[in-house]
């Protein structure tokens, strides 16, 4: 007869993928430990695992029993709370993972998402766990759109970018600058769009915005360090005092760290243009960002007052 010990064992073995570091986790020898799994194995009429000179690692019905041993746990550690907890009190466990990994991996499983809620919620309960993440992603696009729209918005009104003069334009009837609104929504539409017609298009963007806001952040350390060494040195209360200068240079070391890290080619046998196009499309961004600088002088058109703006306001 199966036991809970079989169990623990088996998912031990599973999670380590070898007998002696699993052996090792649950303090018992490997001999015991094997004739633990041999027994289970006999016992469902079925191989858990594929036996190598590496290790051990699950087999596709190892794979399925695994998920259904850590429900059998969890249901044992649920009973016994209910146990010791009063009876007007709710508790317990809930476990969201895939049913079948292998299903996901060999592409039978075209929507594992669905599954996975479908599994761990039902039918009904899936929708409104759906319902509720839709709302969220449809408020966060509308967040990250009014910022966007905010942003363009004010580089318009001081002439900084293309345009300037239909993005600036308020609405005397909604008091909102419809053209910034527009672009801000449309644009980011059309760039997601792309990802229907070219390969990884929408990875790229989005990694590119992450590198894009730690260069953001970078330039901002790198002013502060060049400030520092011409002898600024920050006014209010609050001040890292001698602790400036390597707080500065550990932030500038980190986030370059972190830009070569996700900008570094991962896959060298995909195309070169694919495999560098996290650097090839931060380049061309920066590039076109320069030869705008250097035709249009942008910094030369806004009337907006230069300097800090609490000495502007005094």
């Amino acid at each position: 007869m199966m036991t809970l010990r079989q169990i623990r064992h088996f998912i031990a073995v599973a999670e380590t993928g070898s007998i002696s570091a699993a052996a090792q986790t649950a303090f018992i020898s490997r001999s015991t430990l094997t004739l633990a799994i041999q027994q289970l194995e006999e016992e469902i009429g079925v191989s858990l695992f594929s036996r190598h000179a590496k290790g051990m690692t699950l087999t596709h019905q190892g794979h399925q029993f695994l998920r259904q041993a850590h429900l059998i746990l969890a249901t044992v550690d649920n009973a016994k709370r209910s146990l010791q907890q009063s009876t007007d009190q709710v508790a317990g466990q809930l476990i969201v993972g895939v049913p079948d990994m292998q299903a996901v991996i060999n592409g039978t499983d075209k929507d594992p998402v669905t599954t996975l809620l479908n599994n761990a919620f039902g039918p009904v309960g899936s929708k409104v766990v759906m319902g509720v993440v839709m709302i969220s992603f449809i408020s966060c696009v509308i967040s990250l759109q009014a910022a966007a729209n905010r942003l363009l918005y004010s580089y318009a009104r001081d002439e900084m970018v293309i345009g300037s003069r239909l993005l600036k334009k308020i609405s005397s009837t909604t008091q909102v600058p419809v053209a910034a609104l527009f672009v801000s929504g449309v644009l980011p539409a059309l760039i997601i769009a792309l990802g229907f017609f070219l390969q990884d298009a929408v990875a790229t963007i989005v990694s590119f915005a992450a590198i894009g806001i730690y260069l953001a952040f970078q330039m901002i350390v790198l002013a502060a360090l060049y400030a520092r060494s011409k002898g600024w040195k920050p006014s209010g209360k609050f001040t890292l005092g001698a602790w400036g200068w390597p707080v500065n240079i550990g932030a500038l070391v980190y986030g370059v760290g972190a830009i070569i890290n996700m900008a570094w080619p991962r896959t060298p046998d995909a195309a070169w243009y694919v495999n560098y196009a996290m650097v090839l499309s931060t380049a061309i961004v920066i590039g076109l960002g320069l030869v705008y600088m250097w035709i249009g002088k942008p910094y030369d058109h806004g009337k907006a007052p230069a300097g800090d703006a609490w000495k502007v306001s005094r």
